[in-house]
């Protein structure tokens, strides 16, 4: 018996949602069954994997809202009691998220996840301190995930507020959001404090590999000019010409003093200038520039647009030593804040000022 005689041979009624695979085209007609929902042939990807189960989602959903209006047109419905029992999720049977992984797919309870945030035109699922891929983008997630306890507090983040330990006020019309595993108020148990915008500070994302975000309010293009043009990027990073060719050799050159006209003095132990001689290893224009930086590691810029606005991801790889990473971190993080206030036009911070004081964080962060 074939995986068509079991479906035929149920009836309508215990007849499941259905993906159908197959090795070729020739059971097309079998897909055209009102119960099934999707069909796939081999080999298919991931992506088309993730889509069909999307859709699979999606008619158990509507099957299922349609047998509630059946019922209730026939009976009034009982009262529903106030706890979790009798919470029932909008994505009809299958209340899971898909999320990939190292080259998995898993099947995560939407209920368990912290939180969801926009990853180019893909969403990334945080859950116990794992990060999952989903092909979807935060869009389509949004009106089914606000049904089941998630708030979306801004364009790019969708929160389960079943997992807020609590939300603090931190000035500029802006709020932090502290996480809790367990469900318990107590402060040991808390995951992170996660910020409605873009989470300025960077992170370890790998040995050895560091990882910062920044959101910018300008087309994908003049972000591009601030990283590639030596006139733009000589006021936020460093100066020097470039080739966007892979192979291509250039020259930074920091002059860290002229980045904004604090008079904090340049700490001990710093230079008024440093150079160095990189090379292009990737150029996607305008999307991607990656390049190699001799014994200080490969630095990646990824440009991602969100609506109107870019999210700019810079990856950092090999850093040389934990001293080095915490040192690259706080320097990344400061110039991308200058980045960002040269962008929307602000006077930026001292330099040197921020270096010291986001090196002393990171120190901290990075301890454990």
């Amino acid at each position: 018996m074939t995986g068509f005689d079991v479906l035929r041979a149920l009836s309508e009624q215990e007849r499941p949602a259905t993906i159908l695979v197959a090795a070729d085209e020739r059971h097309v007609t079998e897909a055209l069954s009102p119960s099934v929902a999707g069909y796939l042939v081999r080999p298919f990807s991931d992506q088309h994997f993730s889509r069909a189960l999307h859709r699979a989602c999606s008619h158990a959903q509507r099957e299922q809202r349609a047998k509630r209006m059946d019922a209730s047109a026939k009976a009034p419905a009982p009262a529903m009691e106030e706890d979790d029992s009798a919470f029932e999720s909008p994505l009809g049977f299958c209340d899971h998220l898909v999320g990939e992984r190292a080259g998995r797919l898993y099947f995560l309870p939407a209920a368990n996840v912290d939180f969801i945030e926009s990853d180019g035109n893909y969403v990334q699922i945080h859950l116990g301190g794992e990060r999952y891929l989903n092909r979807d983008s935060l869009n389509p997630l949004s009106p089914l995930l606000v049904h089941m306890g998630f708030m979306r507090i801004n364009r790019s983040v969708l929160l389960n507020m079943r997992r807020v330990c609590f939300a603090e006020r931190v000035g500029g019309g802006r709020m932090t959001w502290a996480l809790n595993r367990l469900g318990l108020a107590h402060e040991g148990d808390l995951m992170s404090v996660i910020d409605p915008q873009v989470d300025h500070f960077g992170m370890l994302t790998a040995p050895a590999t560091l990882t910062l975000r920044r959101e910018l309010p300008e087309p994908v293009e003049r972000v591009w000019a601030y990283l590639t043009e030596t006139d733009l990027r000589r006021q936020w990073l460093a100066s020097g010409p470039m080739v966007l060719k892979p192979g291509a050799l250039f020259e930074l050159v920091w002059r860290n003093d002229e980045l904004s006209y604090s008079a904090a003095e340049r700490p001990d132990g710093f230079s008024e200038e440093s150079r160095a001689t990189c090379q292009i290893t990737k150029v996607e224009p305008p999307r991607k520039l990656s390049f190699r930086w001799p014994g200080v590691g490969d630095v990646t810029f990824q440009l991602d647009s969100v609506e109107e606005d870019v999210i700019l991801t810079v990856t950092h790889r090999r850093t040389p030593s934990k001293a080095m990473t915490v040192l690259l971190c706080a320097g990344w993080h400061m110039h991308l804040d200058i980045l960002a206030a040269r962008i929307l036009g602000h006077e930026p911070a001292s330099f040197w000022s921020g270096l010291l004081r986001l090196r002393s964080e990171y120190e901290r962060r990075f301890a454990a």
